[in-house]
């Protein structure tokens, strides 16, 4: 899924864990990316300014996908990304979350279906007041388990997601996965 980025639309993730999940959700449904998307993740949501400059004063549509936790919100107010993105081409993780998740990131999004994964590597249960609560999955996760892995668990849905259809996922997850991806479409066409 990754392309040479002067030949295609942008899409700017902040890192390689929105890539694995957003590769996972692409293969779970029906209506996929378009294939000219080159993803990108910046090592970072400081660097998205970085990236923006420079696709953007290339005249490539570049669309930024980004977390909703404090240090996004600031980026996404950053007058430079504003100006050379536009508002509309800033998307945040909790417009795509079922619960109302404040500071949510990629993972929120596709929350339910994480639990099971994160209980099957650590072999710990998730309570039923965690699954439920509006703090974000990682956060709750690393409370729960102290050398938590963020990138074994995206390998994990990764590899999950391919033995697996979009009827895996709830329902929810489902509308707001097909939901991400067709909105990321329309801003890069």
């Amino acid at each position: 899924m990754c392309r040479d980025v002067y030949n295609y639309q942008n899409l700017l993730l902040e890192g390689l864990t929105d890539l694995w999940y957003l590769q996972g959700i692409n293969s779970l449904i029906e209506n996929k990316l378009n294939e000219d998307i080159a993803l990108l993740p910046v090592g970072g949501v400081t660097k998205i300014t970085i990236y923006a400059n420079i696709l953007c004063n290339n005249d490539l549509k570049t669309v930024a996908f980004i977390d909703s936790d404090n240090e996004a919100n600031q980026a996404a107010q950053d007058a430079i990304i504003k100006y050379r993105l536009g508002n509309k081409n800033i998307l945040q993780a909790k417009v795509f979350c079922s619960h109302n998740i404040p500071a949510a990131a990629t993972e929120d999004i596709i929350r339910a279906t994480l639990i099971p994964i994160f209980e099957k590597i650590y072999n710990k249960k998730i309570s039923e007041r965690d699954k439920t609560s509006t703090e974000p999955i990682i956060k709750i996760f690393k409370k729960i388990q102290k050398d938590f892995s963020k990138e074994k668990l995206a390998k994990e849905f990764l590899q999950w997601a391919k033995e697996k259809s979009s009827s895996d996922l709830t329902a929810d997850e489902q509308t707001h996965c097909q939901n991400l991806i067709n909105t990321i479409n329309r801003r890069l066409k």
